[in-house]
């Protein structure tokens, strides 16, 4: 089933989030399992809402390419997961 997975991280700001933005979205632009990634300003940090075919195939890409990645001491993004029934993408 897909999933939607929300990620609040807060104090992240849009400067830091463009710096990451490149290396993190070439690393799963090609994952199997990965769909659509949005990202955006919330009260305190930033928001990051990404659609996968799997919570599996995420946590999996997840736990190789990010979580060696975050520094000690960072307070942790909270994280929500949803099963979703549509996605739809107009492609542009």
């Amino acid at each position: 089933m897909a999933v939607m997975i929300t990620a609040e991280l807060p104090g992240m700001t849009q400067e830091l989030y463009e710096r990451l933005a490149p290396y993190i979205l070439d690393q799963v632009r090609d994952n199997a399992g990965f769909i659509a990634h949005a990202a955006g300003p919330i009260e305190g940090g930033w928001q990051v809402t990404e659609i996968w075919t799997s919570q599996a195939q995420h946590d999996a890409w997840f736990s190789a390419s990010i979580a060696p990645s975050i520094l000690e001491g960072v307070q942790p993004a909270t994280r929500t997961v949803r099963e979703i029934d549509l996605f739809l993408s107009v492609g542009r």
